[in-house]
């Protein structure tokens, strides 16, 4: 029996020295590691038709919202973006209005994220405008707006429904 109670002392003295900070006869390290790599830069805006409705004739121009434009960069780094834009010409057929006829109104974005974004300026879409660009990016981030379209009426345009396309990019 004084031999088990022996084991028994020996056994509490050692599990007392491994909770005291005492180190293990044995140990086995584990090396464990994880990667996050790098998203998508993406950029959405409306699909559906925006109509901005009837004007009577002699009306100097037309517009509206185009509903909300969303940048989206998932690249989890430091890498700036500009986001443009661009527009075919407003046409029906018969008559057209150039794309240096529409002002882009971008409005301020809310954003998330790590991002700070550049005063946007309106223009024209006559070339690619830019409608939001960074100053600082750290991390993932989102920047939305809804921005403002103008369409100048020439005179001279004939009767009819005028159509055309707004491109949006980011990169």
């Amino acid at each position: 029996m004084r031999g088990i109670g022996a084991l028994a002392l020996a056994g509490a003295a050692s599990t007392a020295l491994v909770l005291a900070g005492g180190v293990p006869a044995m140990a086995a390290d584990t090396p464990v590691q994880f990667e996050i790599g790098a998203g998508t830069l993406t950029i959405s805006a409306p699909t559906a038709l925006v109509d901005f409705g009837t004007v009577a004739a002699g009306t100097t121009s037309v517009g509206g919202l185009l509903g909300p434009v969303v940048v989206t960069d998932n690249a989890g780094g430091a890498t700036a973006w500009i986001a443009t834009v661009s527009s075919t010409a407003f046409v029906n057929g018969a008559s057209s209005i150039p794309a240096s006829d529409i002002t882009y109104t971008p409005g301020t974005a809310s954003t998330t994220g790590g991002v700070t974004l550049a005063t946007p300026v309106p223009g024209t879409l006559g070339v690619a405008l830019i409608a939001q660009q960074t100053t600082a990016v750290t991390g993932t981030n989102t920047a939305t707006w809804n921005p403002n379209l103008t369409v100048a009426i020439p005179v001279g345009v004939v009767t009819g429904v005028y159509a055309a396309t707004v491109t949006h990019s980011v990169a």
